[in-house]
């Protein structure tokens, strides 16, 4: 009679982890509504760099020689003009186009190296005759570390873009340096332009930060087959 009453008892059947196997496919990408902001984050500062680019143009067409009697270069205000034009653009092909998410983040990285471009060839039209002595914070430094804030991408990408756009400023005064145009020597760009390049690695916290916030949300979002 006991033995008739005896059960066997076997060990549960595992319940399988939802999406194991594709846990870092899971992952892979930032939650939609973050990638939205992004874009939204993209086509604001894209928006602000218009503004300072346009308020420089003010500045050298109008401000500047009546208050001062100074005429600028005309290929000062053709940069000016170039970045207010390609500003307005990328802001008008952030927020009207429906291209993918990677498409406009690679756009953006390389709208951050035309600007880095643009800036680069004015401070060689502005050291022309007056070499400086040290090292000088460029403004491609700003736009570098502000453009990693507000429109965070991939750390690699970013990184690769940033070291891009922090090679403008001494490339650009090489080749003005091979025309004959007085400005610095080789090696003196290369340190008077080292903080580009400090911030181009710094660069990739706020990108580092913002991608595991992003997959942690994610996470949270997709337990299984529920929602939150």
């Amino acid at each position: 009679e006991t033995m008739a009453n005896m059960r066997l008892i076997a060990p549960r059947a595992q319940t399988p982890v939802p999406n194991v196997s594709g846990a870092g496919r899971l992952t892979s990408r930032l939650p939609d509504d973050l990638q939205t902001e992004q874009i939204q984050r993209l086509a604001v500062f894209s928006a602000v760099i218009a503004g300072l680019w346009g308020f420089g143009l003010a500045m050298h067409t109008v401000i500047v020689p009546l208050l001062l009697g100074v005429e600028t270069p005309k290929y000062a205000v053709a940069i000016e003009t170039s970045g207010v034009a390609v500003s307005v653009a990328m802001n008008l092909y952030a927020r009207r186009t429906d291209h993918a998410y990677d498409t406009k983040a690679a756009i953006g990285l390389a709208y951050m190296i035309a600007n880095a471009v643009g800036v680069a060839l004015l401070n060689t039209v502005a050291m022309a005759g007056k070499l400086p002595e040290g090292p000088q914070v460029s403004w491609t430094a700003v736009l570098i570390l502000v453009f990693s804030m507000i429109a965070p991408g991939k750390p690699m990408p970013m990184l690769a873009a940033s070291l891009v756009a922090a090679s403008m400023d001494p490339l650009v005064t090489w080749i003005a340096y091979a025309q004959g145009v007085p400005t610095l020597r080789p090696l003196a760009a290369l340190v008077h332009y080292l903080p580009n390049y400090t911030c181009a690695i710094v660069a990739m916290v706020p990108s580092r930060m913002f991608q595991r916030i992003g997959r942690r949300l994610r996470e949270a979002q997709e337990l299984g087959s529920y929602r939150l």
